[in-house]
Parts: structure tokens; sequence; C-alpha cells
């Protein structure tokens, strides 16, 4: 049978440093990012800012973590932030046709869904273990893109500046 949901133990070791800094540069010629307000996830703070949102709709463990998708869950409880883990009741009822107990169909009980701030400090936690990741933004907005020889692109922005990544 399946385990809940929830009931998976990460194995991320959270402190962590993920390359070495010869690693991590050789990554960053290679990305580039692009952001309104020229920091790391920007625009999605502002947005999420204006519109006031509590907790994101994605569970906790749907996170960004390229290694582990438990290490959100792991670095709530690993910083005594539960709290801010919000139990949305998506069990399935009965008679709906669907199944709700079933060993075989993998599901079993509530998400959690983590808190806008929960899953920020995360994110900022995840982009710390990457040297040089939090300089790579880029201020600006995105035009277009254009393949210019190979696997080199231009990212044209609306202010006619241009960067380019393979």
């Amino acid at each position: 049978g399946s385990n809940p949901r929830g009931s998976r133990r990460s194995r991320a070791d959270l402190g962590k440093r993920r390359c070495s800094d010869a690693t991590a540069r050789a990554i960053l010629e290679k990305i580039r990012v692009v952001d309104a307000g020229g920091r790391w996830l920007g625009r999605w703070d502002d947005q999420f800012g204006a519109l006031e949102i509590p907790h994101l709709r994605s569970p906790v463990d749907q996170s960004p973590c390229p290694y582990d998708s438990f290490a959100l869950w792991q670095y709530a409880l690993s910083k005594n932030r539960q709290r801010d883990l919000v139990d949305l009741d998506a069990s399935v009822k009965k008679g709906s046709g669907v199944c709700t107990d079933c060993e075989d169909c993998g599901y079993r009980g509530n998400f959690q869904l983590p808190s806008t701030k929960l899953f920020r400090d995360f994110v900022d936690h995840l982009v710390d273990q990457y040297p040089g990741v939090r300089t790579c933004v880029t201020k600006g907005a995105v035009a277009r893109v254009e393949r210019v020889d190979g696997d080199l692109a231009r990212v044209v922005l609306q202010d006619g500046g241009n960067v380019y990544a393979r």
C-alpha cells in the first residue's frame, strides 16, 4: 500500500551548501533572472503583498527545492514553524464515486499549505545555498527572447537592454 501524504520524512540536509563557488559560477554563466523589482522573487513579493495572500495554494510537498520535495516541510519543522502550515481539508467525500480509503489510489488525508512568509523564507534559504544566485538578478521586464546562435539566447528588455544566456 501507499503511505499517507506527508508521512514521508525528508532526507534533505538543509544546512548543506549545494555546490562549490566554481560550480556556481559555471551554472550562473548559463542562467539569467529578470525581475521588475531587481531582486529574487521581487515581483512575486509585490503581488502577494498587494493582494495580502496569507498562504500558497500549493501543498507543502510541492516546493521549489531541487533535491527533496519535502524540504519545505522539514524547514518548517527545523524552524519550529508548524503554525505556518495551514490544513486544507482536501479529502474526497464518500459516495462521490471517487475512492477515499483505497490503498491503491495513493491518496490519504489533508494537504498542508505553507504560509506566504514561510515559503518566502524557505526560498531565501534555498537561494543562499547556491553561491552567487542572489546576485544574478537583472532589473527589468522582458520584451522578447531571441535565439542568437546554437544555445545562446538574447533576452531583450523593454528598456532596450539585452541579457544573454546559454
